[in-house]
């Protein structure tokens, strides 16, 4: 699918494939294992995605950390988290290669400065998970002040 989409659209779009692995079964989705995600990923590579959004459980620190080092794609993830904490844990795991972190779920736009901060320290990237609607305003200012390549905005 991401080869037809990468020919639809042409080699200078980026494509961002998320997995959410998070949502309950209920809705059809079953969390990955750590080899149905490498193929995926490198077949991916391949047609130039940008990224892999929350391939496993939120709770699983160590099996994407895996991933981010078997592949050259990046693997993203956060969104759900509450708090510091959780980024702290994916820093010292090495989880993600960019921290997402949503202002409504971390606890603020404060917040998600303080993990634009934890990422520049450890070394890795920060983008504001998507928003929509005139939050938009306050997202891209946030975004600018972490230092963000990209603003993910959900429709």
């Amino acid at each position: 699918m991401c080869g037809v989409v990468r020919a639809a659209v042409g080699p200078e779009m980026a494509i961002m494939f998320d997995r959410t692995a998070n949502m309950p079964e209920s809705v059809g989705q079953k969390t990955w294992d750590f080899d149905t995600a490498l193929k995926v990923a490198r077949a991916m590579e391949k047609h130039n995605a940008y990224w892999i959004e929350e391939p496993f459980a939120r709770n699983d620190y160590e099996t994407p950390a895996r991933l981010a080092a078997a592949v050259d794609i990046p693997i993203t993830g956060g969104e759900g988290y509450l708090g510091l904490e959780p980024f702290r844990q994916c820093a010292i795991h090495r989880s993600y290669d960019i921290l997402q972190p949503d202002a409504v779920n971390c606890g603020g736009i404060f917040t998600c400065r303080k993990v634009g901060s934890l990422a520049e320290t450890f070394g890795f990237r920060c983008v504001l998970h998507g928003i929509m609607a005139l939050s938009l305003a306050g997202w891209l200012q946030a975004n600018l002040a972490i230092g963000s390549e990209w603003q993910e905005w959900r429709t």
